[in-house]
């Protein structure tokens, strides 16, 4: 049997803080952007969002709408 570590699963989520950090945003803009539909979340448990990679890797890709 294989084991994995942990750098061979994919990553499917980030948190708020971890989105503006890559991003160079603040943390409202990011909640703003969930708001929007610019970005999309899972909800995890205990109520926090988890920003989707996928939404991630598309705004990362050259769409990154303005701060405000």
């Amino acid at each position: 049997m294989t084991q994995l570590t942990k750098g061979d699963v994919k990553r499917v989520g980030y948190t708020i803080t971890e989105v503006a950090e890559m991003t160079g945003r603040n943390r409202t803009t990011i909640h703003r952007w969930l708001e929007r539909g610019v970005l999309r979340a899972i909800q995890v448990p205990g109520g926090k969002r988890m920003v989707q990679a996928a939404s991630l890797d598309k705004l990362i890709s050259g769409r990154f709408p303005p701060a405000a």
